[in-house]
């Protein structure tokens, strides 16, 4: 139930859980330099392609000779993503009866916008029946002779403990005794309950049906812990590149794989060292099964390469041109690995150190080409071209570069603000990059690498810029390109590129803006997106007023709930900055009558014009990063 609002900007008012949504509905019209509002809305029940009865059409006024008319067939066909309304999030539960750890899109010609196709980690938990164990399979006169054999290997330990005088053995031969002591089964008083496991595997699912294309079981006691869809070009000698140039290909040849960073549990527990591997699958798209059903697609297991230093936690691609390198993740230990055929003596010495390569192997492996030791443990990698942050659990942020021409990976400048890590991401407007971290006090910062800043010590540091407390949890961030407002509407690829050409900025909307998002482990979600000055300082202005001039809930202060939460420690340095905006309190705004909102853009020396349009600039942007 709802209603549709027939206006320049359309919109739609659904219930959802009970309260009332408001979803506007995007539509570009032929001619992308003219708005043209809908005029009319009518019901129409004998749309063939729908699926319910509750279709409709919207008639838009007229834009030179033409008008446009649109059908839709029900609300489900727009909130799946096949009708006009791109905006707000829309949520759809699939049950799966896993535990999904990773997702990632499957960006390859075999998945399309009709068959997308995901690769997924997940974790089934199983259980083992141990009724085996109810019964020792032993008679009572077994029982009787393995107890009269205990009690007498116990009276010999004790004699020789006295004669020796109670040395060291005598408590290793107590522990022995009280780890082997019989216990006679009894089925009465109960049995053996079943023990869970746990066991990963990498999915491969269609996203039409969400149907399991493929199913790989890791080994016992493995864990996989990242995945990324990767490119790789093969690492060439001089006289190979002189060949392929001589026959006419310029171009590096490349290939796409899946990459998989795993980790394994091992029996003896702490003891032991913790040991990884790095899976490469390769994409295999086979022949249709049909006319009208798309082709087979699966992952074969290409190579493998197993990590001695620690457990694989993340993985990344590093773009340096005309190569292309994997950045593996393993425990401290950060290394640049390439692609490159190997030869037999590389073979056989891998082969002796157990590294046993899977069947339909051609030949190609990764090899080691430049390292990198961090603090303590690396949870997360992001790349820039050849910039690569490092996001340590316990040490905060490193930023290095790469540089491809002699193979070295060199430390440009780090955090010095110590905390526990949860997440780290990157954010960029006009060409300015800045890193967003996230602590364990549920804080964001956002940091700079300045070289000229005083505060940096020569570029040693990276300068804090901004912080807030989010009052939420992640445990990763994404960074995606927000669509400029001029596109953000179109139903039409060509007209986007139309508009997008016509803008007055490069880029269209006002400016390239790389944004941030990211879920929380309470079911939230949040993004972080750059604004360009002159809209930030009249938003923060705006928000400061907003603080003061309105009541907060239960009598709580909005700005003392944002503010950056320190750590009490000495060794602890933090310089708090603030200026960060609360989406939240700027769209209380929208809310006031019309004259309080003029009271308060004069107090703010603007318009309630200018205010709107920035805040539905920020809304489109918000929405170009979902």
């Amino acid at each position: 139930s709802g209603l549709f609002a027939t206006l320049a900007r359309p919109f739609w008012v659904v219930n959802e859980r009970g309260g009332a949504n408001v979803l506007p509905q995007k539509v570009r019209f032929s001619d992308h330099t003219c708005a043209s509002p809908v005029a009319g809305f009518a019901e129409v029940p004998f749309l063939p392609s729908a699926s319910t009865s509750s279709s409709f059409v919207t008639v838009s006024e007229r834009v030179g000779g033409s008008q446009r008319l649109s059908a839709i067939g029900g609300l489900d066909e727009i909130m799946k993503g096949k009708g006009y309304i791109t905006s707000g999030v829309h949520i759809r539960k699939i049950p799966l009866g896993v535990t999904v750890r990773k997702i990632v899109y499957l960006d390859h010609k075999a998945s399309t916008s009709r068959r997308p196709l995901y690769v997924l980690l997940v974790s089934v938990d199983e259980e083992v029946d141990m009724s085996a164990h109810d019964d020792d399979g032993l008679t009572e006169q077994e029982r009787y002779e393995a107890r009269l054999d205990q009690n007498r290997k116990v009276l010999e330990d004790q004699i020789n403990s006295d004669l020796r005088g109670h040395d060291d053995e005598f408590q290793d031969w107590v522990e022995e005794y009280t780890r082997t002591d019989y216990l006679q089964v009894n089925s009465d008083l109960g049995r053996c309950p079943n023990f869970t496991t746990t066991k990963h595997e990498i999915w491969l699912m269609e996203g039409t049906n969400w149907t399991v294309l493929q199913k790989i079981s890791m080994e016992d006691e493995e864990h996989s812990t990242c995945v990324q869809l990767i490119k790789l070009t093969e690492d060439e000698a001089a006289h190979q590149r002189a060949e392929r140039e001589a026959a006419g290909n310029f171009s590096v040849p490349s290939r796409d794989f899946v990459a998989v960073g795993t980790s394994t549990v091992s029996e003896a527990g702490e003891e032991a060292p913790a040991t990884g591997r790095v899976l490469l699958y390769d994409i295999v798209v086979g022949k249709s099964e049909g006319a009208d059903k798309p082709p087979r697609v699966s992952l074969s297991l290409q190579h493998e390469k197993a990590s001695k230093v620690g457990p694989v936690s993340s993985l990344a691609s590093l773009n340096c041109g005309e190569s292309i390198h994997l950045i593996v993740g393993a425990g401290n230990h950060v290394s640049i690995q390439s692609w490159k055929k190997r030869t037999a003596g590389e073979i056989i010495a891998e082969n002796e150190e157990g590294e046993q390569q899977p069947e339909g192997s051609d030949g190609h492996g990764l090899k080691q080409i430049g390292f990198h030791h961090a603090m303590l443990h690396v949870i997360a990698i992001k790349v820039v071209k050849t910039y690569i942050l490092l996001c340590d659990a316990y040490e905060g942020l490193q930023f290095l570069h790469w540089r491809d021409k002699d193979k070295t990976l060199n430390l440009l400048s780090r955090d010095y603000c110590r905390t526990p890590t949860f997440a780290a991401g990157v954010i960029s407007i006009s060409g300015s990059l800045s890193f967003v971290v996230h602590d364990e006090r549920e804080n964001i910062r956002v940091l700079t690498y300045a070289p000229n800043d005083p505060a940096a010590e020569g570029g040693a540091k990276l300068c804090s810029r901004a912080d807030m407390h989010i009052g939420l949890t992640a445990v990763d961030f994404s960074s995606h390109f927000c669509v400029p407002p001029e596109i953000v509407a179109s139903a039409n690829s060509d007209i986007s590129f139309a508009a997008l050409k016509g803008s007055r900025y490069d880029g269209g909307g006002m400016e390239e803006v790389f944004g941030l998002a990211f879920g929380s482990i309470d079911g939230g979600f949040a993004c972080v997106i750059p604004l360009p000055p002159q809209i930030f300082m009249r938003l923060y202005a705006l928000q400061n007023i907003l603080a003061n001039a309105l009541d907060s809930p239960a009598a709580s202060s909005t700005r003392g709930w944002r503010q950056y939460k320190k750590y009490h420690f000495p060794s602890i340095s933090e310089d708090v900055q603030g200026k960060v905006l609360d989406v939240d309190v700027l769209l209380r705004f929208m809310n006031l009558e019309r004259a309080t909102q003029e009271e308060i853009c004069a107090a703010g020396g603007t318009t309630v014009e200018t205010v709107k349009d920035n805040l539905l600039l920020l809304s489109s942007y918000a929405g170009g990063v979902l």
